[in-house]
């Protein structure tokens, strides 16, 4: 018979682990110290495995049969679950490292000894502050034009005019850097200065006169 919630939820720890079967290899792993853990046993080119799931309450019965049937469609392929699962967690690894945001901070780190101290904690400031909530998460490999577009245009809007620029020569910078280490073969920010406001004149501070001086 299948599990229902109350038998999960009831049952009760014992002095060695023991498992309740659900259904077609889903059982629930219930641990010595209480812990609930979902799990599925199976057969794949004659070896047996066992296939986590998580732990109960945080993964419910239907998750767990959800869980559990896409497994099962995964070894009629002949693929291993366990093994579709690393690779989706290294992908995830690879996509977290390959965001903006860590692609931007390993180009600051790699310009540090161009730079002074204070320019390098003023070009750092402007990114967290102006880049990294808007495109940080996003893969750079993903990010095109409109989207860095709409980034400076709102800039602009708010009237900040040289910083505008300032950051647009970063983020090429940034992709060009991305360009170099092969993890894109194009730059997006190239051309988006014809879309833009025409970048204000920078006005000079007066300067004293002899005569004023006294």
């Amino acid at each position: 018979m299948s599990l229902t919630n109350i038998q999960i939820k009831n049952a009760q720890a014992r002095d060695r682990q023991y498992k309740i079967f659900d259904r077609d290899g889903l059982y629930l792993l219930v641990k010595a110290n209480g812990r609930k853990y979902w799990r599925y046993e199976f057969t794949l080119d004659g070896k047996r495995s066992t296939f986590s799931m998580g732990v109960y309450p945080e993964v419910t019965l239907a998750e767990a049969r959800e869980m559990h049937l896409e497994a099962r469609k995964t070894i009629r392929r002949g693929v291993n679950p366990n093994w579709q699962k690393k690779a989706e967690k290294k992908l995830r690894i690879s996509r977290s490292e390959d965001n903006f945001q860590a692609v931007a901070l390993a180009w600051h780190k790699a310009q540090l000894n161009r730079w002074s101290e204070d320019h390098a904690r003023r070009v750092k400031k402007q990114l967290e502050t102006r880049a990294f909530p808007i495109i940080g998460n996003i893969p750079i490999h993903e990010l095109k034009a409109p989207i860095i577009l709409a980034l400076l245009r709102g800039m602009q809007d708010e009237g900040i005019g040289e910083a505008t620029f300032k950051l647009k020569q970063r983020i090429s910078a940034i992709f060009t850097f991305a360009i170099a280490e092969g993890r894109i073969d194009h730059n997006p920010v190239i051309g988006l200065e014809a879309a833009l406001a025409k970048k204000p004149k920078q006005k000079n501070n007066p300067h004293l006169t002899l005569k004023q001086i006294p």
